[in-house]
């Protein structure tokens, strides 16, 4: 895994429950809505060739709009790799 998601896992992992929370929420209100690599890698904190290195092998669940590599990423998928991270 990049270091700096690693960092991020281990950083969540520290968080208090209330923290956890708030992130919760914030993932379940955006449900329904799709990032860019752009946007995801911004909430990530990590580079857009980073996410799209978690989509080629895998770890990040996404589409193709076309087939010059714009992907979307559902929030959904999103928040389970968020969750999947946090446990690792």
């Amino acid at each position: 895994m990049n270091r700096r998601l690693e960092h991020i896992t281990q950083e969540l992992s520290k968080l208090p429950e209330e923290k956890l929370d708030q992130i919760e929420f914030l993932i379940k209100t955006m449900r329904g809505k799709v990032l860019n690599l752009k946007e995801t890698a911004q909430l990530l904190k990590v580079s857009i060739d980073t996410v799209r290195r978690a989509i080629k092998s895998g770890r990040i669940k996404a589409f193709r709009l076309n087939k010059n590599g714009d992907y979307r990423i559902p929030m959904e998928e999103l928040d389970q790799f968020m969750k999947e991270g946090a446990k690792s």
